[in-house]
This record gives C-alpha cells, sequence and structure tokens, in this order.
C-alpha cells in the first residue's frame, strides 16, 4: 500500500504586496489603487510541489528570507497560499516563535494550564500533562513565576514541553530548539524519537545544521521561495554547508557545454543551476568529505600523555580488570589540536595499558 501523507501542497505559491506607506495600503484595499503606479510584489514562495509521508521527520534549511517560516504558516492555516492547494491530515502543534501563545503576565504552571486546556483533554489526562510539563521543564521554583521574567532557554523548555505533552499528528517548531542547551536538545531529542514512535510527524526549521543532523532523517533546502534539493539530510546539509562555504555565482549566463563537467566538486543539484558556479579559495581550502583527511600520527613518545585535560582531570572507572587508559589525543588537518570545526575531520586516540595478557572487552564514548 502507497505510504499516508500528513501533508501535500501542490504548486504553491505565496505572495505579499510591497506598499509604500499605510496611506498606500488603505487605497489599495478600499480599490482606489492609482494605476499609474503599480504596487511591487514579494514572491515568497514559488512553485512548492511537496509530500511528507506520516511519521517522517523533516528539516528545514536556508538562508534567511528563503521562505522557511512562511512555508510553515500556510501548513499550519495562519495564512492562505496566494496560488495552489495545500491538504494536512491531522492537529497540528505550531512553535513558530518564541512566547508565541503564552501570557507575559502568567506564571509559567499558569501558561501550561492554559495551553493544555485547549486540547479537549479529561480531566485525568489534563493533570497528567500537567505534571509531565513540570517535570520535563526541570524549572523548579521559577514554574511559579512570570513567564516575562524567563530568560530565552528557559521559555524554550516551557514551550516544547508543553506542546509536546500530548500526541499531536504533525509537530512544527520553528528556531524554538537554537535558544536550548545540549542537555536539553538530548531531553528533546528522546522526547521527539518517542513521538515520532507514535506515528507523529515532524518538521524543524533551525540554523543550527546539526540539530537537523541530529533530530532529522530527510531535509528540504529552501532557497529563495524554490525547493533547491530535497533528501536524506547528510547529503542535504552537506551540499548546503559547501554552498554556503565554498561556492558562489559568477554570472548569470548559462555554463555552456565544454565547461560544465570541468568542476567535479559541485554537486549535481547545484551544477543544473542556470548560473555558473565556481570553488572559492579559502584558507584552509576545504570541501566538506570530498577526499581521505591527511590527519597526522601521535608520535610513540606521546601516547602516556593526556594532552588538553578538561578542568577536573580526566574521568576514569574503577576497574580492576588490569587495564588503564594512559594517554589521549586530538588531532586535526592542523595537527595536534583541541580546536574543532564544523564539517571538519578530527582524529581522537585513546591509548591503552594493558598489565595482564588477555583479551579485554573494551567500550568507549566521546560526550
Amino acid at each position: 500500500m502507497p505510504e499516508q501523507f500528513a501533508i501535500q501542497s501542490r504548486n504553491v505559491s505565496k505572495s505579499y504586496r510591497l506598499y509604500g506607506s499605510q496611506r498606500d495600503q488603505l487605497m489599495d484595499v478600499l480599490g482606489f489603487r492609482r494605476k499609474s503606479k503599480p504596487i511591487e510584489e514579494f514572491h515568497a514562495l514559488r512553485n512548492i510541489d511537496l509530500t511528507v509521508p506520516k511519521g517522517h521527520r523533516i528539516g528545514l534549511i536556508g538562508r534567511n528570507g528563503a521562505g522557511k517560516t512562511t512555508l510553515l504558516k500556510l501548513i499550519s492555516g495562519n495564512f492562505a497560499p496566494t496560488t495552489g492547494e495545500i491538504e494536512v491530515n491531522g492537529s497540528i502543534q505550531a512553535l513558530l516563535g518564541m512566547g508565541l501563545g503564552f501570557h507575559p503576565d502568567f506564571t509559567g504552571l499558569e501558561n501550561i494550564k492554559a495551553s493544555l486546556q485547549y486540547n479537549g483533554l479529561s480531566r485525568k489526562e489534563f493533570k497528567s500533562a500537567v505534571a509531565d510539563v513540570v517535570d520535563f521543564c526541570e524549572l523548579g521554583d521559577f514554574i511559579d513565576q512570570p513567564f516575562k521574567t524567563y530568560s530565552m532557554g528557559m521559555q524554550a523548555r516551557l514551550m516544547f514541553a508543553t506542546a509536546t505533552a500530548i500526541d499531536p499528528d504533525i509537530l512544527i517548531i520553528d528556531e524554538v530548539l537554537g535558544a536550548g542547551d545540549a542537555y536539553f536538545i538530548a531531553k528533546s531529542k528522546m522526547r521527539i524519537e518517542k513521538l515520532v514512535n507514535t506515528g507523529c510527524t515532524m518538521i524543524l526549521v533551525s540554523h543550527s545544521t546539526q540539530q537537523i543532523l541530529e533530530l532529522c532523517k530527510e531535509a528540504i533546502w529552501l532557497d529563495q521561495g524554490s525547493i533547491r534539493m530535497q533528501g536524506d539530510t547528510f547529503e542535504v546539509v552537506k551540499a548546503y554547508e559547501e554552498y554556503i562555504h565554498g561556492i558562489t555565482p559568477v554570472s548569470n549566463s548559462l555554463p555552456s557545454e565544454e565547461n560544465s563537467h570541468q568542476d567535479t566538486q559541485v554537486p549535481a543539484t547545484l551544477s543544473r543551476s542556470s548560473r555558473a558556479l565556481e570553488i572559492q579559495i579559502q584558507e584552509p581550502r576545504f570541501v566538506p568529505h570530498a577526499e581521505e583527511p591527511d590527519l597526522s600520527s601521535v608520535p610513540p613518545s606521546q601516547v602516556d600523555k593526556f594532552q588538553f585535560p578538561a578542568k577536573g582531570g580526566i574521568s576514569r572507572w574503577g576497574s580492576k580488570s588490569n587495564l588503564q587508559i594512559v594517554g589521549f589525543s586530538i588531532h586535526t588537518e592542523l595537527g595536534e589540536c583541541n580546536r574543532l570545526m564544523a564539517m571538519h575531520p578530527a582524529k581522537f586516540s585513546f591509548f591503552l595499558r594493558a598489565e595482564k595478557h588477555q583479551s579485554f572487552d573494551c567500550r568507549y564514548g566521546i560526550a
């Protein structure tokens, strides 16, 4: 059987009229527009054809003004499309901005209760949902303080927990997770996975490609109101990062047949663009994952040394199995270094010493 869809758009476009003043806007609304002064239009979205199957986690990426938030508002029903149609199957919970829908003078607890009362929960379900949100937020005594006194991170916790306290069919998140810390992101990821396992569909907008990689299995790259690329999250994020950091338009002319295959490092979706593209020279010049990294090895004299220890020293286990960690180092393309860069390779080396000749069952983790 074909996969059921949660969201489907067909040839959807959204345009806004740009007025020079409020007077011009009023004259246009009343039908007294001057023909000698045509009104300019801004096309936020152009001919979007999109199908989101139920239970999928989709990440939306793109530069500011690409149309990401406009698309979410069309899906959630806040806006109507200028042309085309959008079909949504199921209930929607949308977090489209920090503080939206939460009264600044209400306490955190009052906002939780006010928000959940609109979801048609029974008294038992309502009480359980409130307790769940309070527990997830971990705001302590601040839960009884006014919402306007919260930091952005605290507001993000409260809003995300409230939106996910019930099981919506579709969850839409626009940049709200960007205010959370690593601990909150980890908790959110587990909560999202739990929701998705119940069949919930999620659409996440974030300028943090790391969050998109962590939380989404598929991604859509919007550029100037159109879908530029769609597919596996890693492939889309990789192409987007390469474009942002290494590729720039150099002319408005169509690339010639002779030059269309010269630059093999340009992603296929970009080489079909109507504009010729080139790789910019960077210091260091680098295209993510284009070739095997050249990372130096740790010299024998350094294997029993701990490089770049964190404050408080090294964590050790209380094992008595005649095995010890005696050294640790990090190497990048710059040599021994603890400065990591997004999308650049790095090597983490652990050195162990066995005090007894035997096999050891080992695991390691990096956080």
